[in-house]
């Protein structure tokens, strides 16, 4: 009896050195296997896992796909993070300090800042110059990575709509809304099926058991001997092979915003943002130097100008904020980080075009001072 405990022992130990060997092996590697991840995707494969593992910046989100993770450290600062509601900067009372004006800025990597401090971002310095020149003003970034005009909506009516801003600033970079769609579905689709399916449709965190390398692998055996493995995988073939194509205009492919899709998110934003008496202020931004600009990236941008002018709302391109720094001798690269996001100097560009807009905005709103009676005048 004592012979058999002992080699039941030994058989447990080595087959729990081969298991740390093999999980330790497949770490190293950086290999994992979520099921059936190629068609629920929502940002990518491989940042997905990173939400699951929770080494992402972000975490999924029931409206807006994925959010930033309140208290996350940007990697790119000095120590900074989220704050505690998941948007850069100061976090604000949810009430309206009286005679201040709030500034909700919305938009992707651009708009967040990436690659430069917050005190950096054109939203601060917008704040800043605003307040400098004519009012106290708060701004609050709301600016996330990869971020769609789809997703800026519900973003729009989860974090900035309680806040009740004066002014919405929706910044488009456009290529997260003309790019091929994770899966093979829309942003809008994703975000129907998440709010029906609420926190139970929602991923959870891999953690424990869940998160062991060594049981992904057997869920990969699993379905890879029933079949699933491979019909995900020629399904991921077929999406990659549609994506060398996507910036042409008569695209096959499923695009995260079609062109539609984008139009109807801009006119419900403007509905609501009018309706809860907010300012809408339409920014782009422009590409970087030597960045190739598909046609289909064109055909975005008419339709963000011709919507602004069909709705008379203000729009910024950005194009023109950078030429001005060019005319001061600027040049065009020093405008992008080597991401080719907006650099400090970029930041500060689009700062200054868009501090002229509101203070010209407020001053034209303000009532025209009364001249002062010195008795002249005809009584």
């Amino acid at each position: 009896m004592k012979a058999c405990w002992t080699r039941a022992c030994g058989w447990f130990g080595f087959l729990a050195v081969l298991a740390a060997g093999l999980e330790f092996a497949l770490r190293h590697a950086d290999w994992s296997y979520t099921p059936h991840a190629v068609r629920d995707v929502r940002w990518s494969v491989a940042e997905d896992r990173r939400m699951l593992e929770g080494t992402s910046l972000y975490a999924f989100h029931p409206h807006q796909l994925w959010a930033p993770r309140p208290g996350a450290l940007l990697p790119w600062t000095s120590g900074e993070r989220f704050n505690a509601d998941g948007y850069r900067g100061p976090q604000l009372n949810i009430e309206r300090p009286t005679k201040t004006l709030r500034i909700a800025v919305l938009g992707g990597a651009a708009a967040m800042g990436k690659g430069v401090r917050h005190e950096d971002t054109f939203a601060a310095l917008m704040g800043r110059y605003v307040s400098e020149r004519i009012m106290p003003t708060e701004v609050m970034n709301l600016g996330v990575e990869n971020f769609s005009a789809r997703q800026c909506l519900e973003r729009y009516r989860d974090l900035a709509r309680p806040y009740r801003p004066h002014v919405v600033i929706l910044s488009l970079r456009l290529e997260p809304s003309y790019r091929e769609a994770p899966g093979g579905t829309s942003d809008d689709e994703k975000i129907r099926r998440s709010r029906a399916l609420g926190d139970a449709g929602q991923p959870r965190t891999l953690s424990g058991f869940a998160a062991s390398r060594v049981l992904q692998g057997l869920h990969w055996v699993d379905d890879a001997l029933d079949g699933t493995y491979w019909e995900d995988r020629d399904f991921q073939f077929q999406l990659d092979r549609l994506s060398r194509t996507m910036g042409s205009l008569d695209w096959p492919g499923a695009r995260r915003v079609p062109i539609d899709d984008f139009y109807h998110s801009l006119s419900l934003l403007l509905q609501e943002t009018r309706q809860d008496g907010a300012h809408l202020i339409l920014l782009s931004i422009p590409p970087a130097p030597g960045a190739t600009v598909p046609p289909i990236r064109d055909a975005y941008q008419q339709t963000l100008t011709e919507f602004a002018e069909r709705e008379k709302l203000i729009y910024l391109d950005g194009r023109s904020a950078f030429l001005d720094a060019m005319r001061e001798d600027i040049v065009k690269e020093d405008l992008f980080t080597a991401d080719q996001f907006p650099s400090e100097c970029g930041h500060a560009q689009l700062a200054e075009a868009l501090a002229d807009i509101v203070v010209r905005g407020i001053m034209a709103k303000s009532p025209a001072p009364r001249p002062k009676d010195d008795g002249s005048a005809p009584r």
